[in-house]
């Protein structure tokens, strides 16, 4: 039986401690083929580990350019609030009877499909 532990010690090292228990005695070419079979799943492990980090930082990455491109949609909504002097629903119908229905109105010519190119542009990334 091979029992694997890893201690971390800082951010960027952990030691790995492998303990070998057998009923019987094993030789030393059984020990060294053993070594260099535990180390290579060893490198394996880490390898994944890493790509799987790579993978979640890109990830991380397109969700963090959406956001911000969400933060500016915002800002220029709030702005065309704060010019129209009242609240504006883009999502409404039929608010041409006010002056806040004809913000909203140029509120939906501005964003159609920006919010479809971001998604299709940081899904490339």
């Amino acid at each position: 039986m091979i029992v694997l532990a890893a201690f971390p010690q800082s951010a960027n090292s952990t030691i790995i401690e492998c303990s070998v228990f057998a009923s019987k005695s094993l030789k030393v070419t059984d020990l060294e083929t053993l070594k260099m079979h535990t180390s290579s799943e060893i490198d394996q492990m880490i390898a994944n580990a890493q790509e799987s980090r790579r993978q979640e930082s890109s990830s991380s990455f397109a969700a963090s350019a959406l956001q911000a491109h969400m933060n500016e949609l915002l800002e220029l909504h709030l702005s065309a609030e704060r010019r129209a002097g009242a609240e504006i629903h883009p999502a409404a119908q039929n608010q041409n009877f006010s002056m806040e229905g004809k913000a909203d109105d140029q509120c939906k010519k501005v964003s159609p499909g920006v919010l479809s190119d971001l998604l299709t542009s940081s899904r490339s990334l």
